[in-house]
């Protein structure tokens, strides 16, 4: 395993050096995701993500929230792609995260703490993916 992808890292760092663009189409993202700088995600027939690495990992986040009382309802908001919540303790993927649109899906809660932490790219697919077929 660790031969395959010192082979593929090493000729895909050869191509860019050239000037060359490489495509991969793959469901190994695991495999990829040290490799590639830029990120086109399908789903259901269509481009839904098209943008760099950098950028996706920015975009899309893990909000972990503690908040002042136990979570009675989950927040809606268009950026919100999954939602759960145990007792005090929230948990959101969002994406377009920005500090402002945060500001705005937590208005209603006493929060206590948040963290924002990235996501792997499978976890950004799987999020993006399942939110697309809702």
């Amino acid at each position: 395993m660790v031969a395959r992808e010192e082979i593929l890292n090493s000729l895909i760092e050869s191509l860019v050096e050239k000037g060359v663009t490489v495509v991969l189409s793959s469901h190994e993202l695991n495999d990829i995701a040290g490799i590639c700088d830029h990120v086109l995600i399908l789903s259901e027939g269509r481009f839904v993500i098209d943008c760099s690495k950098d950028e996706l990992a920015a975009k899309v986040r893990r909000i972990n929230v503690l908040l002042e009382n136990p979570v009675e309802a989950l927040p809606t908001h268009p950026s919100i792609l999954s939602a759960s919540a145990n007792g005090t303790e929230l948990e959101l993927v969002v994406k377009d995260y920005s500090d402002e649109e945060m500001a705005k899906i937590l208005g209603n809660y006493r929060v206590k703490s948040s963290k924002s932490t990235g996501l792997t790219l499978e976890e950004v697919f799987k999020a993006i993916t399942r939110n697309e077929k809702n």
